[in-house]
């Protein structure tokens, strides 16, 4: 009971709920056991599979705060939601691997002494893996980018210099007309003789 009273002071409302709805599992699991083997058994399968699942989402929870810590390292803009489901697919493998270990370890007792710690490791490379992948996908997208800038600019002073060594030949046409028009406007007489 003191751990609730601790819990309550910090006033952490989903603590106390999930505090006291475990107590109350954990009783009914007793009591039932009490009843008759085969319900507690399924009851007890039920209440791994609930406290399994909560424990999953946290794992979820606290790989995504790592995954957003080390997107923030590695100035990579990615949204929580992303992050989030990045975890999700960062913890299917420790999953699958735990699942396997705990079917090997009731059947045949075999231990490994430190799974759960590999089970945590396992997720944090894949996590700090894809968010590093995706920053060197974006620093060569943006090596092409740049590329493609300068050969833009490449073609548009091209497209210059074509254009300005179309306008000079057009200049000296206009040119050799004014001339001509000039020329055409002016009298054959000398400017001092008038008869």
């Amino acid at each position: 009971m003191e751990v609730f009273t601790l819990i309550a002071r910090k006033k952490n409302v989903a603590l106390v709920f999930v505090s006291y709805l475990l107590v109350a599992l954990a009783a009914i699991s007793l009591l039932t056991i009490c009843i008759g083997f085969a319900p507690g058994i399924l009851f007890a399968v039920v209440f791994g599979l609930i406290a399994y699942s909560i424990q999953i989402l946290l794992d979820i929870f606290l790989l995504s705060i790592i995954g957003l810590i080390m997107s923030k390292i590695a100035a990579v803009k990615l949204k929580y939601k992303e992050i989030f489901n990045m975890s999700i697919y960062a913890l299917t493998l420790s999953i699958v691997l735990y699942l396997i270990y705990i079917c090997v370890n009731i059947t045949t007792g075999f231990t490994i002494k430190y799974f759960d710690l590999a089970y945590e490791i396992i997720s944090y490379i894949y996590i700090i893996t894809a968010i590093l992948m995706i920053k060197s996908d974006l620093i060569k997208q943006q090596i092409e980018i740049g590329k493609i800038v300068e050969e833009q600019k490449k073609v548009r002073e091209e497209k210059k210099q074509e254009d300005n060594e179309e306008e000079k030949p057009k200049e000296d046409k206009e040119e050799k007309k004014e001339k001509k028009d000039k020329e055409e406007k002016e009298p054959e007489h000398p400017e001092g003789s008038q008869a």
